[in-house]
């Protein structure tokens, strides 16, 4: 399951071309190294915030010394002292801090540190330093997404993400026409429609019919009977959803297996799920220290690796958090004689997919990175999994989350997210028009390869994790920005986030409930092209030529 990712791109940055001046005026302040290897998301600050609560970028500790969701505000006092740092799922969110000022936020004075100063007296730490009293951070190390000019924004976020500027100029053109009456084909938007309607259920000119037929077009999905072809499903509920919907459609007790091949934050999020209704056979690539470097090294044929009593074998295809990829899933004499359960959410339609050859039985896809926009999930299953003679399901499986069910009633079983629908058959027009899957993974590799080689070559100013070559993602390039000092260093990190929102460019460290972590990340899906990768790989350039060690 390994790909050698290919060079394929010589580009000439340019030697002239200079950074913004630095942020003189402007209060510095970096969220610090929280430890944790989790999802990202994102957060805007605009003017309606003053005066109310948000994430704060700094790592917390309750009084209590556990890691635990609290804030300064009593209302929170009573539910915070019941969470527990063992159990909870969000151990480790980050305290709530007031905004008081808009000046401190955009214009602020300069401090002597970067470091952020928390008012009202809470002990808070930036690694293992005590952090002093001061002002609000800097909206690029908030996550903001609004840089000073907004037309030249480009968006790097794990996601959601942007769409292709074409695909949101129709997505846009299609709203107005149908509030206006004026302009395309007089049709209501999908925002509105009933999923009743003819124009939405139409199976050959139906909204939800296109948007299936031109995925299955896409990525060359098998139509055949049974073991030859696959169901299209848009459902609800996003990934954590299906984490549950797998072993609840495969498993018809809690006693049954599956195999999981852990790679990385999401496959090892999957188990929480799992283990709920099977009993999850773990195989992970997580090395001493805690990291995930590579894909797991497994014959998928030896009974002594992988129990031939699973009912199916789990994996991430793309962890977006840990940068580790796979390329291509084994085939011939190295096919999984059981199916596999593919978590494709952040790589789905950059390259194809060996459906029947590798003996894939469930790919499943959140929209809101390559196909569409938050709220919808693409389940491709294929046709004999649905019967329950051969693959009973567990009886307490919601309807909402029942594949056959689902697929019984045409995908209409109950209100489908129609819009959702909608925009993912414009995405599919859009890659079809520009080349299809094919032409989306050259230009993976293009991109992907922009970065990698100007942080390789950077004589360790920019820093990827120690990834395997043959592992590192396509999708997601995590980086850190060293400096001259080769170590951990904030204050640059900071520099490098607040010069790049300057210019546009953003999403490449946002504030989550977990934290921040040591790296930053340029995510490089569909949405984002050739020349905005050549953008940020310019900037960087120019960021490290007037930052960097002088001669």
């Amino acid at each position: 399951m390994r790909f050698s990712q290919n060079k394929t791109v010589e580009i000439d940055f340019g030697a002239d071309r200079r950074s913004p001046p630095s942020q003189q005026g402007k209060t510095l302040v970096s969220p610090s190294k929280n430890g944790t290897d989790e999802p990202t998301a994102n957060l805007t600050l605009t003017s309606s915030f003053i005066g109310s609560t948000i994430a704060s970028p700094m790592t917390a500790r309750s009084p209590s010394g556990n890691n635990q969701l609290y804030s300064e505000e009593k209302k929170h006092e009573d539910a915070d002292a019941s969470l527990s740092s063992d159990a909870d799922p969000m151990d480790g969110f980050l305290p709530l801090r007031k905004i008081d000022s808009l000046d401190t936020i955009m214009m602020g004075k300069s401090i002597p540190s970067p470091i952020e100063k928390i008012s009202q007296g809470a002990s808070y730490h930036s690694g293992a330093q005590p952090v002093a009293k001061s002002e609000v951070a800097h909206p690029a190390l908030l996550g903001s997404l609004t840089p000073p000019n907004p037309k030249d924004r480009v968006n790097f976020s794990p996601g959601p993400t942007g769409l292709p500027k074409e695909v949101m100029t129709e997505v846009a053109q299609s709203l107005v026409s149908s509030v206006t009456g004026e302009g395309g084909d007089g049709m209501l938007s999908a925002m509105y429609l009933s999923h009743r309607s003819p124009e939405f259920t139409d199976p050959n000119t139906g909204i939800l019919a296109h948007a299936a037929n031109s995925l299955r077009r896409v990525m060359s999905i098998p139509d055949g009977v049974g073991e030859d072809g696959y169901e299209i499903l848009f459902l609800h509920g996003g990934g954590h959803g299906q984490f549950a919907s797998v072993p609840l459609n495969l498993c018809k007790s809690k006693d049954e297996k599956g195999t999981y091949l852990v790679s990385g934050t999401w496959s090892a999020r999957a188990i929480g799920e799992a283990e709920k209704y099977c009993a999850p056979q773990v195989i992970s690539s997580i090395t001493d220290d805690g990291r995930y470097l590579s894909f797991p090294q497994v014959d998928l044929n030896d009974p002594a690796q992988v129990d031939p009593e699973s009912k199916f074998v789990y994996m991430c295809t793309n962890e977006t958090v840990n940068g580790v990829e796979v390329f291509d899933l084994p085939t011939g004499d190295d096919r999984s004689p059981i199916p596999l359960v593919l978590d494709a959410s952040s790589d789905f339609t950059t390259k194809p997919v060996a459906w029947t050859d590798a003996n894939v039985g469930i790919l499943f896809a959140c929209a809101s990175k390559n196909i569409g926009h938050p709220g919808l999930t693409a389940v491709v299953i294929r046709r004999d999994l649905l019967d329950p003679e051969l693959y009973p399901f567990n009886p307490a499986c919601p309807g909402v989350f029942h594949y056959a069910t689902q697929a019984k009633a045409g995908n209409l079983w109950n209100t489908v997210a129609t819009f959702n629908v909608q925009v993912v058959g414009m995405m599919m027009d859009w890659i079809l028009r520009n080349g299809g899957v094919d032409e989306m993974e050259r230009l993976s590799k293009a991109k992907a390869a922009l970065l990698y080689d100007l942080i390789d070559e950077s004589h360790g100013f920019y820093e990827v994790p120690p990834v395997a070559i043959e592992s590192r993602s396509r999708m997601n390039v995590p980086f850190a920005v060293r400096g001259n000092g080769g170590g951990h260093d904030e204050d640059i990190t900071a520099r490098f986030l607040i010069d790049a929102w300057e210019e546009g460019i953003v999403g490449l460290r946002t504030i989550t409930p977990f934290g921040v972590g040591d790296y930053l990340r340029a995510s490089l899906y569909n949405g984002v092209n050739l020349v905005d990768t050549l953008r940020l790989a310019d900037f960087m350039k120019r960021f490290m030529k007037i930052n960097g060690r002088r001669p």
